[in-house]
């Protein structure tokens, strides 16, 4: 199977090639804004409805918006094409940028982007032994919570 392609600032490499700074405020202090999207033949779903919540998100941190709405869906619907994506999942993580450690952050960090896509949403929640381990969390917290009253 052919390694999956990324979108890491602007750039399309194998997701073996993409990295970020360890000293990214995304991976630091979880410094960050993300969005998920469904693809349903080969198109985003509800596009404008994630952008609008993602642009707020950053406008409420302060994380620059460094990108238009109409390139980033141009960017992505490349990276599905790119990996031949008919229905699935669409991640989008846009973190602060990387600078020395420290709480305070001052307005010149750059924003890192990436972005990646896979065939299902969570796989592993077909599983039968995951299914089983939910049934089981969720029968335990049931009883728990009935034998409080």
């Amino acid at each position: 199977m052919a390694e999956r392609i990324v979108f890491l600032n602007g750039d399309y490499l194998p997701e073996s090639r993409a990295s970020l700074p360890i000293f990214d405020r995304g991976l630091l202090f979880a410094d960050a804004v993300y969005e998920g999207f469904g693809i349903l033949d080969g198109q985003i779903v509800d596009f404008i409805y994630h952008m609008d919540r993602l642009e707020q998100s950053l406008t409420k941190l302060n994380i620059p918006i460094t990108f238009t709405t109409d390139g980033m869906f141009h960017d992505l619907m490349r990276l599905i094409a790119e990996n031949n994506a008919e229905n699935g999942f669409l991640y989008l993580h846009i973190t602060r940028g990387a600078g020395d450690r420290a709480f305070p952050y001052k307005g010149d960090y750059r924003p890192n982007m990436f972005a990646f896509t896979q065939g299902e949403k969570f796989s592993a929640d077909r599983s039968e032994e995951h299914t089983s381990e939910l049934q089981s969390h969720s029968d335990l917290v049931c009883r728990l919570l009935l034998e409080k009253k």
